[in-house]
This record gives structure tokens, sequence and C-alpha cells, in this order.
């Protein structure tokens, strides 16, 4: 009695697997219920209607749900980084970077410490913080800044070591300097227009206009438009300074420092209106002493 019972249920596990295997999908219910049902014929002719309920791997919109707001009440909880609060930090471009907020932050650490450094890598970084550069001038001057003041660049390339490699990081010391007596409307003509040429020969002709500018009438003015562009002026301009070192022995004491202010200007090329970037470009005696605003604080959003 024993023997043939054991027979039977082994059919029918067998039969069962051979189920398993042949069922097709849409006879499946859904991994979401969990359950798979099937019939299979026993030894005895009988229908055998079995039921298996198999834990499912994907969990309802509500277990989503409530692991999401988990999550989220956890990071509230968390303690805030207050690294970015340090006005004396140094500031980083980005190049999906927003203007907006790096203009807002360059305009706080003025007011703050009186000075703000940002670094940037790459072209379209770089033209951003120029970018950023004017619009935080506009907001220190609605702060109260006064309007002979200009929120001048003094950039610089410094190479950083990253990951086991060299870098070269375009450094802005930015600070707040009143107008210089020499800062003048330049003739367009007498501007140094950055041209798409990468001829080395090419760009040290530009540095020698520059240099030559700043020797004669103290102001050299440089016009371009677009990153790629822009990027180059600003290697001109560091070539230019080097000109200047160059004829003066290379004393420490005579390094020039060269004070770069952005604004737009408006070009009219075959009928069409472009907005590229001015550069109007002067020599000072050293990097200026910072000197915080805090009367102008706090700074309004914009």
């Amino acid at each position: 009695m024993g023997m043939p019972r054991r027979l039977n249920c082994a059919a029918q596990l067998v039969a069962l697997a051979l189920a398993l295997i042949t069922t097709a999908p849409g006879s499946l219910s859904s991994r979401r219920s969990g359950a798979l049902a099937f019939s299979v014929s026993g030894a005895a002719g009988s229908n055998v209607v079995g039921t298996i309920w198999a834990s499912s791997e994907a969990r309802s919109d509500n277990d989503r749900d409530r692991a999401r707001r988990r999550k989220k009440e956890e990071r509230k909880q968390r303690p805030r980084d207050t690294s970015d609060d340090d006005p004396n930090r140094d500031l980083m471009a980005s190049k999906a970077g927003s203007v907006k907020s790096q203009a807002y932050a360059i305009a706080k650490a003025i007011l703050t410490t009186g000075k703000a450094k940002v670094r940037a890598c790459g072209p379209e970084p770089c033209y951003n913080v120029l970018k950023a550069i004017i619009r935080a001038e506009e907001m220190l001057q609605r702060q109260g800044v006064s309007p002979t003041q200009n929120l001048a660049a003094f950039p610089e390339f410094q190479v950083v070591r990253r990951s086991a490699q060299d870098t070269n990081f375009l450094v802005y010391y930015c600070r707040l300097l009143e107008k210089p007596a020499t800062m003048m409307e330049i003739d367009r003509d007498r501007s140094v227009v950055v041209t798409n040429s990468d001829s080395t020969d090419k760009m040290a002709s530009m540095a020698s206009a520059i240099k030559h500018r700043l020797n004669e009438i103290k102001v050299a003015v440089v016009l371009s438009a677009g990153s790629l562009k822009i990027y180059k002026a600003l290697k001109i301009l560091m070539l230019a300074g080097r000109f200047l070192w160059a004829d003066r022995d290379h004393r420490e004491q005579d390094r020039p420092v060269i004070a770069v202010i952005p604004s737009y200007y408006e070009q009219l090329t075959r009928g069409v209106t472009r907005i590229g970037m001015k550069l109007s470009c002067f020599e000072v005696g050293s990097l200026p002493e910072p000197e915080a605003l805090p009367h102008l604080l706090p700074l309004n959003g914009v």
C-alpha cells in the first residue's frame, strides 16, 4: 500500500515539473501577485490542482514611497555640511554650473572678505567665470557699491596634481578696483581682436600687440566671442604678461600684475548682431589688499 502511494507521488512530482517547463508565459499570473497556478493530471486520472506562492522581487508602490520618504527624512537629520559657508574657501567653476549661483558666491565673498578666488578648468568653465564676474558686479552695485568701482579679475594659470597627473587650472583672483584714470573707450581699430588661428606665431603677435598697448597707453582692450576664443584670449594675456616681465629682465619686484575687467559688447557681422566679450586690461603695481564691505550685507538673492 505504501509503495503504490510513493510511486503515485513521484509521478505527480514529475508531471508537475513538466508542467512548469511547458507552461506558456501567458498562463502565469503577474509577478506582482506572486502566484503561479497550474493543473496537472495525476496517474489515477484525477486532476490535481496546485498553487505555488512565490515571493516577488518587485515591491509595491506603497513600499517604494515609504522607502523614499524614509531616506528623505534621514537626509534632513544629517548634520549639514558647513564648508560652503566659509567665505575664504576657493570657488570652483564647472561646465554645468549655474552662472547665477557663481555670481552670488563671488559677490558674497567680496562683501564678506573683500576678495574671491575662483578656479576653472577648460574653455567653458573659464568663460562662465567671466560672465559670473559681470553679473556679480551688477549685484554689488545694487547693494550700494560705488559705480566708480569695477570687479576686476587677476587671472593666472596654476598646475594642480590630480589623479596622478598634472592639470592646468585658470585661477581668478577677484577684487574691487577704482577705475584708473587711463581707462577710456578705445577705438575699435586699436583693440586686439582674437582670431581663430591656433598658430603659435599668431598668438605671439597678438600678445606682443597687447604688451605694446600696455606700455604706450596703459590700457589694452581685447575683443572676442565664444568660449574657445575667450579661453585663447586669456592665454594670450598671460603671454603678454610674460613678455612684459622679460623686458624687465625678470626682476621679481617688476613682475607685471594685470587686471582684467570683463564686459559685453555688440558686434555687427553681415547684418547680424552678436554679443561678444570685451576684456579691458591694465597693469597695477601689485595685487590689491582685500577690503571687506560688511555694512552692505546681507546680499539679496537675485
